[in-house]
């Protein structure tokens, strides 16, 4: 479900950063993944599929593997922290390597200080002509 019509618009976007952007695809691995998830009956209290949990995994587990690549040390994650997926990235990374970083933009006071909310993210992409629009306040009111 990505935001971009053209994933590979993220490269675009990405250009007045001054950072080589990497699409990375995932979708057979996140397939693959669910399909485990579903054959299994994996799923919460009887409820709905386990299949966020594995995605994470999925999605960790790719971008650790190209982001060596590229000589990376430390994956970077926009989880907010209202939910589980900031402990997910970083308990998956942990343990497929301990070596490895996580950075959680979320969690720093510096940033957060700077940043207080999407709203102030929002301003300072449009003062630098970064065309973004923050999920909360497109017709789509999720984010992937």
């Amino acid at each position: 479900q990505p935001d971009e019509e053209d994933i590979n618009d993220v490269v675009k976007k990405m250009a007045p950063c001054g950072v080589e952007t990497v699409i990375v695809d995932l979708k057979d691995a996140i397939a693959e993944g669910a399909f485990e998830t579903v054959a299994c009956m994996a799923s919460y209290d009887g409820g709905y599929w386990q299949s966020t949990g594995v995605g994470r995994y999925v999605t960790a587990r790719g971008l650790l593997q190209e982001m060596k690549k590229h000589g990376c040390t430390v994956l970077s994650h926009g989880a907010t922290g209202r939910g589980n997926d900031q402990v997910r990235f970083e308990r998956y990374v942990n343990v497929m390597d301990p070596k490895f970083k996580v950075y959680a933009p979320w969690r720093d006071p510096v940033l957060l200080e700077e940043f207080p909310g999407r709203t102030q993210m929002l301003e300072f992409l449009q003062k630098h002509n970064i065309d973004h629009k923050i999920v909360s306040q497109a017709k789509k009111r999720y984010s992937t």
